[in-house]
C-alpha cells in the first residue's frame, strides 16, 4: 500500500530531520527548507498536507516568508491541509493580503 505524501517546510535542518524520521514510517516524506522549495514540492508531488515553520529564508527572524508560503500553497490547492508548526512567539493574525482573490 503506498503511503501519503507529506511535505516538511522547515529551514532548521535537526528539525526537519527529526520530523521525518518520526513521520516516515507513515508517510512518504518531502523536505523543504524555503518557501520556493516547499512550493515546487507541491506543483511536482501534490501532498495532500503540509507542515509549515513561519520563520524560513530569507527572512527567518520573522514571519513574512512562512505566510506568504501558506497563501502561495493554498493558491496552488485551495484544499491542502497545512498545519503551521512554529517556534515563533508572535501570534499576530494580520498577515492575510487585503485581496485573496488575487
Amino acid at each position: 500500500m503506498e503511503k501519503p505524501r507529506l511535505l516538511i517546510v522547515e529551514d532548521d535542518e535537526f528539525v526537519a530531520n527529526q520530523m521525518q524520521w518520526a513521520l516516515a514510517s507513515a508517510y512518504e516524506v518531502f523536505l523543504a527548507d524555503d518557501r520556493l522549495a516547499g512550493i515546487e514540492i507541491i506543483k511536482k508531488e501534490r501532498p495532500p498536507v503540509v507542515t509549515l515553520d513561519l520563520g524560513l529564508p530569507p527572512s527567518a527572524g520573522d514571519t513574512t516568508e512562512g505566510f506568504l508560503a501558506l497563501v502561495d500553497m493554498l493558491r496552488i490547492d485551495p484544499l491542502l491541509k497545512v498545519v503551521v508548526i512554529t517556534g515563533r512567539m508572535n501570534r499576530r493574525t494580520h498577515w492575510l493580503p487585503s485581496d485573496r482573490s488575487a
